[in-house]
């Protein structure tokens, strides 16, 4: 018998409300597995498909593929030292190093991202990684084992999103059966799932620190996209744009406005984006 995802994603969330550290690590496991083999199986050909040019789709899939190992490795390690020497491990240089290699890849998957809605979902999804990052960088610093695991569970942010996407649309129904749209469960789940697993780790107020982050970074972005698109800048100025063009630290459309050639297009039937913004790139392309 098989056990789809969302089983399994629910049997994890179960067992990490209970704290059973041997069988969550299991599942743990089992469910970044399963998301990766999903993957791989449906998004990956559909992508394919909408971007043909080899460069793009081989960057695209190296860094999501990297991404998701390098989370399953950084958690699965934590639970497997806390469960062979009794005690929470502390961070060392490879935890570190993995942490910085998703929290990396996160923002350059990011950069693109049209679902949900990209003036608040990529600014939530950025602020994670950088919230991740931080805490990542005093659990090394510090040697706390507090500081690493806060670090460490905070990648199940991924798992979270997922958990929240396979179920908020049933429970989010009213008496006359009007459902929440499919952006508005998207926007409201990675929010969610990025609260959630901030908040599994003893270290207080990572969660609250997170969510003023979100907010100070949409309003950021909205600066730097106005900043990007000046008509006359100084030296200073022109190599700051570019920064902030080149890490995805502005709005999405700006991105297309001033670099259109390293501009990606929404891929098409994607039911977390805006049909607006499907409709406008396809005639863009046409």
């Amino acid at each position: 018998m098989s056990l789809s995802p969302k089983t399994l994603l629910s049997c994890w969330c179960w067992l990490v409300l209970r704290r059973y550290d041997i069988l969550t690590c299991i599942f743990t496991i089992i469910g970044y597995t399963s998301l990766f083999k999903e993957h791989t199986r449906h998004v990956v050909p559909s992508y394919n498909s909408h971007h043909p040019q080899t460069k793009t789709k081989l960057l695209r899939n190296a860094v999501l593929s990297i991404h998701i190992v390098a989370g399953l490795l950084e958690i699965s390690l934590w639970y497997f030292f806390t469960l062979v020497t009794g005690q929470r491990p502390t961070a060392g240089t490879f935890e570190f190093i993995l942490c910085l290699t998703q929290s990396i890849t996160s923002l350059i998957l990011v950069k693109h991202l049209a679902r949900g809605y990209p003036i608040l979902t990529r600014p939530s999804y950025q602020s994670g990684s950088v919230c991740r990052l931080v805490v990542a960088g005093i659990a090394l610093y510090s040697q706390s084992p507090d500081w690493h695991e806060s670090a460490t569970k905070s990648v199940n942010a991924l798992v979270y999103t997922r958990l929240l996407i396979f179920y908020i649309g049933p429970l989010m129904k009213t008496s006359h059966e009007d459902t929440a749209s499919p952006q508005e469960m998207y926007n409201f789940a990675v929010i969610v799932g990025a609260i959630l697993a901030l908040a599994e780790g003893p270290i207080r107020n990572i969660s609250s620190t997170y969510v003023v982050l979100v907010v100070l970074n949409a309003a950021f972005e909205r600066w730097s996209s106005e900043m990007a698109t000046q008509p006359h800048m100084d030296a200073s100025e022109k190599v700051l744009a570019q920064s902030l063009l080149s890490s995805g630290f502005v709005e999405r459309e700006t991105i297309n406005k001033v670099q259109p050639e390293f501009f990606v297009a929404p891929q098409p039937g994607d039911e977390y984006i805006d049909k607006k913004d499907s409709v406008n790139h396809d005639m863009e392309d046409n």
